[in-house]
């Protein structure tokens, strides 16, 4: 008895003859000349390698905006034409483009498409953009290259998003059950492509809400992530350098950063609170210091308690 092929590798016709006929489009021929453009250019724009080593000149403002309309106009006519969801061939990157038109197919195979809003597997190589007004722009002997932007590594300004499109056409009542494993795998891949500060927090985080804010606001007035912790694990206030590190100071350092992102919607960076960091530190020691022999206020400096306090403060600011 002959073997039943696999319905998920067996190609299908009319997808295939499709494929044939886009192949011999003047449509596709000239969707296939501004794509390359497009695609060169931001990855000349960004100053990555090109693999295939096909170069073009750098593209104006103007032309790049005009490209990108032509673009958009020719996928929706080509899709429109034949009544697919999309097309797409080899990676510019890697294939020259007399090479691509053999590498096209109508990628319908797939009942799912998926798009993040930050870097992943799923992300284009490239996106297209018009060069903002101030834009970083290099001249260059054969016109202007400007500096793009990258795709994120994390989301901006929004949360991790993953949008997903189904082409219903292709789905059938009995299919149901592979299009939820489907999405099921691609969701995982999204979760361990998210970066780790990114992603949901424990079950017992909203417990940890009032612990974590603590440790965020002793912070902002300036106390390291170290003195927090030792404060934490001793009940005061440190009176001077805190030597070695504190076996809870990862999670301060974690509660911090969990609690600015949280609130502000970006990476918490320690180098913008760097000179408020050295400030509490000392402030804690002038408050606190009481000399064993002249009291707080009438300590000379040639009291040899006076002259500790001074070196305490010269390993701070160092």
């Amino acid at each position: 008895m002959p073997r039943k092929k696999d319905p998920n590798t067996s190609p299908d016709p009319i997808l295939h003859l499709k494929a044939l006929a886009l192949r011999d489009d003047p449509d596709v021929h000239a969707y296939r000349d501004i794509h390359y453009q497009l695609v060169i250019d931001s990855l000349q724009a960004t100053g990555q390698r090109i693999a295939s080593e096909e170069y073009i000149a750098p593209l104006s403002v103007a032309r790049r905006k005009s490209l990108m309309k032509k673009h958009v106009s020719l996928s929706a006519k080509i899709c429109k034409k034949y009544w697919i969801g999309q097309f797409g061939g080899g990676d510019p990157y890697i294939v020259k483009k007399k090479d691509w038109l053999p590498t096209l197919s109508v990628s319908t195979d797939k009942l799912l498409r998926i798009q993040t809003n930050w870097k992943t597997s799923f992300s284009p190589r490239v996106q297209f953009y018009i060069p903002p007004t101030n834009a970083q722009a290099f001249p260059s002997e054969r016109g202007t290259l400007y500096q793009l932007p990258p795709l994120p590594k994390r989301p901006l300004a929004s949360p991790p998003i993953m949008t997903l499109y189904v082409d219903l056409s292709q789905v059938k009542r009995n299919s149901l059950a592979d299009l939820a494993n489907e999405f099921k795998r691609a969701v995982t891949r999204c979760l361990d492509e998210l970066p780790k500060n990114l992603r949901k927090p424990s079950s017992t985080w909203p417990k940890n809400i009032e612990r974590d804010y603590s440790r965020f606001r002793l912070h902002q007035q300036g106390m390291s992530f170290r003195w927090i912790a030792y404060q934490e694990k001793t009940g005061k206030a440190p009176s001077g350098p805190v030597t070695g590190p504190i076996p809870t100071e990862s999670s301060v350092r974690e509660s911090v950063e969990r609690v600015h992102l949280k609130l502000y919607r970006k990476d918490y960076s320690p180098r913008r609170h760097k000179s408020s960091l050295k400030e509490a530190p000392l402030k804690q020691i002038c408050d606190t210091f009481i000399c064993a022999e002249h009291g707080r206020d009438n300590c000379p400096l040639t009291c040899k308690h006076a002259q500790a306090l001074m070196k305490k403060v010269d390993q701070l600011l160092k």
